[in-house]
């Protein structure tokens, strides 16, 4: 009964924010099974009409139109011109505006949610609360996984446990992210059990899924609070306890780790790949002792790297291997032949040499990126955004973000003495944010991770001005 009265009392917009996160989880297990069944036509429509609907609905409650009619029309003249750029060597209109329309969300839901959190009264104070709330969902879905005889691992074979969600990397973001903001609503509560349980929730999940970024976010989380709580002199000596214990139990496991068990498996295949390399670069007719050869991968005068059935061969089919050794830095290693994500990097930087300036300034479509049949577009989202549209596009994204990480940084600055935890905890948030973005992959362009980073944008504007401007 006091359960309900508490949801009675709510406002409209804390319900209809509250139920948007907590439906996340929710929408990213109907993907999954969705691309298992061939219907993600179902899913993606579903989100595409929930972001229409926040969107228009924010637009009716705004009293400042006059940001979304400048948003719009910055978004509006800049497609065009990209289009028109595009259109001169054919255009494949459909698959570019998708690839755009996923970019933008970002920053239009972090315009809409600013304006709900303007009209929501609980909302904004408990959004770690519901982060808290998507662990739990979470976790009982992997538990059901298992359950039913259907686990999902992040690795093959079987090593890290993701459960029924299709991108491990998105998946990754997403727990790791969440974990500061929702320990810090369990930690404002002062009740201590509830601290720790959602503390054990999270990294349990996050050590469970077997990535680096995950596993590492559990040491930032930790170190975060324990600085946090003494250097604000906070007498919390039982979550300082748990903190310390949580970050000694990770220490002791960390080589037992799914991480660490995928790390093995890297370093033994780049060395057989070093192997190969080194096998590659000699001569039987040469004394290896006399004349041992130059390095394999080097320049045209050195021994050449054979790319056949190497994730570069493509690229040399595409290119030509002196513009592959090129982009490479005139050298191949092993490294370089396991890592798919710089792979696709490189791939989009060649593109990007062949193009004139105007592409260079507004980008080029995402069909650029393919070849006989297979997609190289970058996972990175920093790069990925400047292949796509150009130093024009990443600009815009760049002053954006920069805007909220000013107002953010200035208002920590204002308190060293005593530094606002939510602040600090929520700018470290960001800061793995965009370092998932730039490191990692899928995040800024998949609407299932980036719409967490538009809820911290808009609760940093609403902890550093609305919240001040309503007081």
């Amino acid at each position: 009964m006091e359960r309900m009265t508490y949801v009675l009392k709510m406002d409209k917009n804390s319900i209809i924010l509250a139920m948007l996160i907590m439906i996340q989880p929710i929408l990213d297990i109907a993907s999954y099974f969705a691309i298992q069944t061939g219907m993600t036509s179902v899913t993606s429509l579903l989100r595409l009409a929930i972001f229409g609907v926040i969107m228009v609905y924010a637009f009716i409650l705004s009293d400042r139109k006059k940001v979304y009619y400048i948003f719009a029309g910055i978004l509006g003249a800049y497609w065009i011109v990209h289009m028109l750029i595009c259109a001169r060597d054919g255009y494949s209109l459909v698959s570019d505006a998708n690839g755009f329309l996923r970019t933008i969300q970002m920053p239009a839901l972090t315009l809409a949610f600013i304006t709900l959190f303007q009209r929501a009264e609980r909302f904004p104070q408990e959004m770690g609360k519901y982060f808290g709330i998507n662990y739990i969902i979470i976790g009982a879905s992997i538990l059901l996984s298992f359950a039913v005889n259907m686990p999902v691992y992040t690795y093959y074979p079987d090593v890290g446990i993701k459960g029924w969600f299709y991108t491990g990397n998105s998946q990754s973001f997403i727990i790791s992210v969440m974990a500061m903001l929702a320990m810090f609503d369990a930690y404002q509560k002062k009740n201590n059990l509830v601290f720790i349980l959602t503390m054990a929730v999270a990294f349990t999940l996050m050590f469970l899924l077997g990535t680096l970024v995950a596993l590492y976010s559990i040491f930032i989380a930790t170190i975060a609070f324990l600085v946090l709580i003494l250097w604000n002199r906070e007498k919390r000596w039982v979550v300082v306890a748990a903190l310390v214990v949580a970050m000694v139990v990770t220490v002791f496991v960390y080589p037992y780790s799914p991480s660490q068990q995928v790390s093995a498996a890297e370093n033994q295949s780049l060395m057989e790949w070093e192997e190969l390399l080194q096998n590659q670069g000699k001569d039987p007719n040469k004394d290896p002792d006399k004349d041992p050869g130059k390095d394999p991968g080097k320049d045209p005068e050195g021994t050449k790297v054979d790319l056949k059935d190497t994730i570069l061969e493509d690229m040399e089919k595409r290119f030509g291997y002196d513009k592959v050794l090129e982009i490479y830095g005139g050298q191949i290693d092993a490294s370089e032949l396991l890592d798919s994500r710089g792979m696709k990097v490189n791939f989009g930087r060649l593109v990007m040499a062949e193009k004139d300036i105007f592409t260079w300034l507004f980008g080029f479509e995402d069909a650029d990126m393919y070849f006989e049949g297979d997609t190289f577009d970058p996972e990175n989202d920093f790069p990925a955004i400047f292949f796509f549209y150009g130093i024009v596009g990443i600009a815009l994204y760049a002053v954006f973000l920069g805007y909220f990480a000013i107002i953010l940084i200035k208002d920590i600055f204002k308190n060293l003495k005593k530094p606002p935890m939510d602040k600090v905890l929520l700018g470290l948030s960001l800061v793995l944010s965009m370092g998932c973005a730039e490191l990692s992959a899928n995040v800024l362009r998949r609407p299932n991770a980036s719409i967490y980073i538009s809820l911290m944008l808009a609760y940093a504007y609403y902890i550093c001005k609305i919240k001040k401007e309503q007081k």
